[in-house]
């Protein structure tokens, strides 16, 4: 039989989960709305934010092809956000769904669907990685128009070209890696070595700096 002293053990314990329910945890600048999982504390602690709107996993996309029509092979991994090491914020569209619009820094936030990517990763005898990058919220990939530093980092439909072809490879960091282009050969990298929201998505000479280092995050 339950005692007293257990029972009202159990309705304090009750009240202040619907206390904790009902209101929005803080823990340091990660902030985690009420009802979320262990998970997404963990989240937070690795310098995600979680934020109300796309939580719904978006849709895998079909298969890449040639313009001819035949099949590229490999396969689609991911949604990922790609969390830069120098400040810690990752790739966004920041809403925009056009072509031409340039790739931005924003706060990592698990339930954004334009900082998630869908990556093909072209199957081979794994010494080098070819990666298609498709924004999950545009369905546009990542792409750039020239050869220049500082070129821009755009999406545009995705024509599977090189141009949208990004090679992954070991970066200085553990767990980081450059995305280099192989239209360009030039790697992603913030403008101006900068790591705040808002700064532009760029191509640069690969060096391993801290800047074009990325890594792939799934939360």
């Amino acid at each position: 039989m339950l005692t007293k002293v257990f029972l009202r053990r159990l309705l304090v314990a009750g009240a202040l989960a619907g206390a904790l329910t009902a209101s929005t945890l803080t823990a340091g600048a990660a902030v985690i709305p009420a009802g979320e999982s262990a998970a997404d504390a963990s989240a937070a602690a690795a310098g995600l934010v979680k934020v109300a709107g796309d939580t719904q996993l978006p849709p895998k996309p079909p298969a890449p092809k040639t313009k001819g029509g035949a099949s590229i092979a490999g396969g689609w991994y991911g949604p990922y956000q790609l969390q830069v090491f120098y400040g810690g914020n990752c790739l966004d569209m920041m809403g925009s769904r056009a072509s031409g619009a340039i790739a931005k820094l924003n706060t990592c936030q698990s339930g954004r669907n334009t900082q998630k990517w869908w990556v093909w990763q072209t199957e081979g005898d794994g010494s080098v990685s070819y990666r298609y990058l498709q924004n999950a919220d545009s369905g546009m990939c990542l792409e750039v128009r020239n050869t220049v530093n500082n070129g821009a980092a755009y999406q545009g439909p995705c024509n599977w070209n090189s141009t949208e072809i990004w090679i992954k490879s070991g970066g200085a960091n553990s767990g980081y890696w450059n995305y280099r282009n192989q239209y360009s050969y030039r790697c992603v990298v913030t403008y101006g070595f900068s790591p705040y929201k808002g700064a532009d998505a760029v191509q640069w000479d690969c060096a391993n700096a801290a800047n074009q280092l990325w890594a792939e995050r799934q939360y």
